[in-house]
């Protein structure tokens, strides 16, 4: 939840993680810590899913000025998955 707050509060975004794409994601990771023989999550899971198009296609829409300069939602994405510290 932590990094979907973040995508929303990005001063770069204008539209941030929808909560459709929260759900996308957390069903995901889940179902990759499965696939990994594991039956919890861990931070590096949502690292690896959130790049996917889980939440870049779901809504992620940099602002106008960012975007002019070639700052994409990628990028963007890279950034708060790096800052979001992992929950303890």
């Amino acid at each position: 939840m932590d990094v979907i707050r973040a995508t929303r509060a990005h001063s770069s975004l204008e539209v941030g993680a929808s909560t459709r794409a929260a759900n996308m994601l957390a069903s995901g990771v889940r179902a990759y810590a499965v696939l990994q023989g594991r039956d919890f999550v861990i931070p590096d899971d949502i690292k690896t899913l959130a790049h996917a198009p889980v939440l870049a296609v779901t809504g992620l829409r940099s602002r106008p000025a960012p975007e002019i300069e070639g700052l994409t939602a990628d990028p963007i994405l890279r950034e708060v998955l790096d800052q979001t510290p992992a929950p303890r």
